[in-house]
């Protein structure tokens, strides 16, 4: 019997790193285990169809309900089920 832990969170891309699904605007992104920038979170979630840009402004959604601003060179640890939020950062109101 083999002592591997599976650990059904946590998947494999095509060179091999650990990754997790995360939500960034409700929309399911596959991000590698490690720390991120906020710029590259919004980059993988562009590559994979979020309809987002580069310069809208990232959160993180809390589990308290809170929100926390992550800038573009601030890093992040990824995990399974993070949710972010990225919105146009033009504000015309």
């Amino acid at each position: 019997m083999s002592n591997d832990h599976i650990n059904p969170e946590v998947q494999k891309d095509h060179l091999g790193r650990e990754v997790v699904v995360v939500l960034v605007n409700n929309r399911k992104v596959l991000l590698p285990r490690i720390k991120l920038t906020g710029k590259e979170i919004k980059a993988f979630a562009i590559a994979e169809g979020v309809p987002i840009q580069l310069d809208f402004v990232l959160f993180e959604d809390l589990s308290n309900g809170q929100q926390v601003m992550i800038a573009d060179h601030q890093h992040v640890a990824i995990h399974a089920h993070q949710r972010f939020e990225a919105i146009d950062n033009d504000d015309n109101s």
